[in-house]
């Protein structure tokens, strides 16, 4: 059975990141599913905004590690992350 691709976004990540946070239960749970999980460069972006404190930025480069370590799902080759190919904006 397959399971259908999710889209993730940075409220997902950081309560997937921060067990303080209220939503990080269900986050986790989400997180155990095995499945293909799309994002964008502007939600990896804002990720890493909420991530410049000093503290936590090995827990920003461990997630962009994880998610380089799964394999790109299937879909529209307009839609790219940039973590599995790098696109040039200007």
């Amino acid at each position: 059975v397959t399971t259908a691709a999710v889209f993730a976004d940075a409220s997902f990540y950081l309560a997937l990141m921060r067990a303080d946070d209220a939503l990080h239960p269900t986050a986790a749970t989400e997180a155990e599913i095995d499945r293909p999980v799309i994002t964008t460069e502007f939600i990896l972006l804002e990720l890493g905004n909420a991530c410049s404190r000093a503290p936590d930025h090995d827990d920003f480069l461990t997630l962009v590690e994880g998610m380089r370590a799964r394999p790109l799902p299937d879909f529209d080759s307009n839609f790219r992350v940039s973590i599995y190919e790098p696109t040039v904006l200007f």
